[in-house]
């Protein structure tokens, strides 16, 4: 009643949590966090969490989204890793069925644990899902889960030749042959800032248009992220690190 009499008659939740999906030690930990208010934790769905409310009784109107964090702690617990393909489909399909039950989009909250642990793979599985959902936008980023895993691709290719070739010699103080690698390293720093252009573009440089959901936003936060962090890394080894082994030659 409160809500009511400052005027608040619509209340929207799911920012990076929501009240479903459950699994039995999501709801056995909500359970032991409850305070002087008890209450049965009778849902498991986010759509059986709305029906709860409804049952219970409820004075202001809701809605929801379903939190990234609550489906990534659904799957992966706190852990701090990538999903296997099998827990990134599985993760996918909680998200379907939510949305299916009403929930306005996906809510993130990339700024706390474990919401931040999510990576590459997830982005991919995020762009999907937009350009599923919103496939008749005039905006959507058709074509950006596909760039997103070439981009994935090559970056991994390059941190393996790096891995495998330049650090060892690197770390051996040098050796007359090192500037063929790094030149390897430089051509391809250029061919992934071109990559990153093309995303840019793509996400029209990550904004997303006024009517966008949450996943949307979420999305073009963690392409934003991506293109900083490839940047970075080209920046401090074209920059400083290359340039220690400069006097040497091939």
């Amino acid at each position: 009643m409160s809500d009511l009499k400052q005027g608040v008659t619509l209340e929207i939740m799911g920012e990076g949590l929501s009240g479903g999906p459950l699994n039995d030690a999501m709801k056995a930990n909500l359970v032991a966090r409850q305070g002087d208010i008890k209450f049965d934790i009778d849902w498991t769905t986010l759509g059986e969490y709305l029906d709860s409310l409804v049952r219970r009784g409820i004075s202001p109107n809701v809605a929801s989204f379903v939190g990234a964090t609550t489906v990534r702690v659904h799957v992966l617990g706190e852990d701090d890793r990538d999903p296997t393909p099998a827990e990134l489909a599985r993760m996918q399909e909680l998200v379907r069925q939510a949305m299916r039950e009403g929930a306005l989009g996906v809510g993130s909250s990339l700024i706390y644990a474990p919401a931040f642990f999510a990576e590459t793979p997830e982005l991919i599985a995020l762009a999907y899902r937009v350009e599923e959902r919103h496939a008749e936008h005039p905006q959507v980023p058709r074509g950006l889960a596909r760039m997103l895993e070439h981009v994935s691709e090559a970056l991994e290719e390059h941190m393996q030749k790096e891995e495998r070739i330049l650090f060892p010699m690197m770390r051996a103080g040098g050796m007359p042959m090192i500037m063929g690698p790094i030149q390897v390293m430089e051509h391809e720093h250029v061919e992934h800032g071109e990559r990153l252009r093309q995303l840019e573009a793509l996400t029209n440089n990550h904004t997303p248009p006024a009517d966008a959901c949450t996943s949307w936003h979420a999305l073009y936060a963690g392409t934003r992220k991506l293109v900083d962090d490839v940047m970075q890394h080209i920046h401090l080894e074209n920059n400083v690190l290359f340039p220690q082994f400069s006097g040497q030659h091939c």
